[in-house]
């Protein structure tokens, strides 16, 4: 679908909603929410006799994941089942496994203060309205799109960019930001840039629908979209061969890889660092974006066995997968064993620790994943403006990005690093503001207006960045009231590539991870569990065509072999009338004879 031009204000707004995410490519792997409440849940019992089980007579599809991929995976095979003529009627059973207490894999949401009303999301913060399968599995499942605002903070900028030294440009939501924009990077990089995201974002966009859509090779996929040079060089070598260099590079978009991807556009491939641009229309789900996924799972109506562990595929006899999983608290001797007829590893293979017989043709790459701290902190205090470079009296932006010094940008080991020194001198990859709750007053009586802020690092933000941050020389009773920090692998780092891992590792065995070195969002995870759905489904319809082909032929045989019969039996009755007729006519022949005999001898009495 095209998407309509932008005037350069309309441009600038893309980066007001840049620094509420946490970035759409974060996979957990720890941390589960006492307050969370998924759909149906399973906790298998867990025995230590294990009895071969027998093969299923229907199908049964294993997803390894309750994440982004795999709920989508569940939720579009059930619809794709329904939607099909030839598999509408058969009984199909979808059994999610996940090693962790809840669903929504990357998306995850706290309560700050603990208290339910204030829901923070930790995680995969925000989605667009082009992202086709989340938004519109938002309206399926009956969801609310959350409004809130955040609070006027008087005069305070919306967007700020800082570098550690000062901070380069603040723009605010209206036609005063165009002016700045053209003063510091003139008329044509953001132009350029625009054009060159619509471009892409175009031919991305054709990902959807046929003819790419379903695919089983992605790097067929992505050369037919015509996105190899795009993914093939870094963010930096993509944008100047498209003529879009300077300041316009290092300071907004580095600044939106960073707090995307916590990477510089030396080292992110250029895909991924348009990909960073393109968010019109930002959204998330009233009380946490895990109920996409957790709606998906309930409207699968599949079996979601949480705290659970795969541990091992195996080839049956006949074709299908034997699958041994336990839970989390319990040794690996004491196992469940289950039969599939398909498996989907919705998740990176490295993480999903399965050991496979026999061993693949080809085992998925590693994925490389870059660490992110994130640190939650709320106090009734505004971020310090001497921290940021700014005059006493100028309020620091609500969201601030980070982006490199001239001199830093100059180094080829901080621009493509992949440690803690890739982040600069500045040591955070962006700070803002996510709620502004009203709390009781705990120096005093009544209440009062606080501020949650959302800090990503790529190292651990202590106590004491959090007080320079508000310019407290020292802890102030009452000044800092809740914080909750979180590491996790976050994002996979983003290396220029053009091929990509298989999406179908063998016969009944499917990959969802293969996406994420391509581009890694909550919405193209969701859409290779789509995918990979339709590619099951349409596999199983195959299936079913050669059956009804293959029951044809009997059919055929069992009318020729009735048509051979009845013409043995004709053949039978033939030959046996006529030797009854030749037999007949030899007896004639006789009586003949007999008579001829009989009529000389009473001629020669005569």
């Amino acid at each position: 679908m095209p998407r309509p031009r932008r005037t350069p204000s309309a441009f600038i707004a893309l980066f007001f909603v840049l620094v509420v995410s946490c970035q759409a490519s974060i996979l957990t792997t720890l941390w589960s929410l006492a307050t969370q409440k998924p759909a149906a849940t399973h906790n298998p019992e867990v025995r230590g006799d294990i009895v071969e089980p027998a093969d299923p007579v229907g199908r049964r599809v294993a997803i390894i994941g309750a994440g982004a991929a795999g709920s989508s995976s569940a939720y579009y095979l059930r619809r794709y089942l329904t939607e099909s003529a030839l598999l509408r009627n058969e009984s199909v059973d979808i059994t999610v496994f996940d090693g962790k207490p809840y669903i929504g894999g990357r998306s995850i949401t706290v309560n700050a203060y603990d208290d339910p009303s204030v829901p923070i999301e930790l995680g995969a913060s925000i989605f667009v309205k082009i992202n086709y399968n989340l938004y519109n599995a938002t309206k399926e499942l009956g969801l609310e799109f959350d409004s809130r605002d955040i609070a006027d903070m008087d005069d305070a900028e919306e967007l700020g960019v800082y570098n550690g030294k000062e901070m380069l440009l603040t723009l605010t939501q209206n036609w005063k930001a165009i002016p700045k924009i053209i003063w510091r990077y003139g008329p044509f990089s953001p132009r350029r840039a625009q054009q060159l995201v619509e471009s892409v974002v175009g031919k991305f966009l054709n990902i959807y629908q046929e003819p790419v859509f379903p695919f089983d090779d992605l790097s067929h996929a992505v050369e037919e979209l015509g996105l190899l040079d795009a993914t093939g060089n870094t963010g930096e070598q993509y944008l100047g061969s498209n003529g879009i260099s300077g300041k316009y590079v290092t300071e907004i978009i580095q600044a939106s890889t960073r707090v995307n991807y916590g990477q510089n556009i030396g080292l992110i491939h250029g895909l991924e660092t348009l990909v960073c641009q393109s968010t019109s229309g930002a959204v998330s789900i009233k009380g946490g974006n895990w109920q996409i996924f957790a709606g998906m799972l309930g409207a699968s109506d599949a079996q979601t066995r949480l705290s659970t562990i795969a541990t091992d595929i195996s080839r049956t006899p006949s074709g299908k997968w034997k699958l041994d999983s336990h839970a989390v608290d319990a040794p690996a001797s004491q196992r469940n064993t289950d039969i599939f007829t398909d498996v989907i590893v919705a998740g990176p293979w490295q993480y999903a620790n399965l050991t496979v017989s026999p061993k693949l043709h080809k085992t998925p790459d590693p994925i490389p994943y870059a660490p992110v701290y994130v640190t939650l902190f709320a106090s009734p205090l505004k971020l310090d403006p001497a921290r940021f470079g700014l005059s006493e009296n100028t309020p620091v932006p609500k969201y601030v990005l980070t982006t490199l010094t001239p001199a830093e940008q100059a180094d080829d080991s901080i621009t493509q690093g992949t440690d803690t020194t890739a982040v600069g001198s500045v040591g955070f990859f962006s700070v803002s503001i996510v709620a502004t709750p009203t709390r009781p007053n705990p120096i005093g009586s009544g209440t009062r207006t606080e501020y949650i802020y959302k800090v990503f690092s790529p190292a651990h933000f202590s106590d004491e960045k959090i007080r320079e941050m508000l310019g407290i020389g020292e802890e102030l009773w009452g000044a800092v009231s809740w914080v909750k920090r979180h590491t996790w692998n976050a994002y996979p780092y983003e290396y220029p590539r053009v091929t990509f891992d298989d999406v179908k590792l063998e016969t009944g065995l499917w990959y969802t991870g293969a996406m994420e070195s391509f581009v890694s969002t909550m919405e193209t995870n969701s859409l290779m569990g789509r995918n990979v759905a339709n590619l099951v489904v349409q596999g199983w319809e195959r299936e079913k065509e050669r059956e009804k082909e293959r029951e044809k032929e009997r059919e055929k045989e069992k009318e020729e072999a009735a048509r051979k019969v009845e013409e043995e039996k004709q053949q039978e009755k033939g030959k046996a009338e006529r030797e009854k007729e030749e037999e007949q006519n030899e007896i004639e022949k006789e009586e003949t004879k007999i008579v001829e005999e009989m009529g000389e001898i009473l001629g020669d009495e005569l």
